[in-house]
């Protein structure tokens, strides 16, 4: 059986999906639908679980900020 490998929207990742508001949710199911042909709906944190399972992320896993460090000038 093969895998099905889904490309993720524009700017949706893990973080930006537990961050995310609703508008911004409705617009990743949108685009979600139109592709898959398929209809998610509901609550904001049913579209978040659903965008979650049908992108394969895993929302207990939140990846840890980038640390940025400034440079020094001597």
């Amino acid at each position: 059986m093969a895998t099905v490998r889904r490309v993720l929207p524009d700017g949706l990742t893990v973080s930006t999906l537990l961050s995310a508001n609703g508008a911004q949710l409705k617009f990743w199911t949108t685009q979600t639908n139109a592709s898959a042909e398929e209809k998610l709906s509901g609550t904001v944190d049913q579209l978040r679980t659903n965008l979650a399972a049908y992108y394969g992320l895993d929302l207990t896993v939140i990846p840890r900020a980038h640390e940025v460090t400034v440079p020094t000038i001597e």
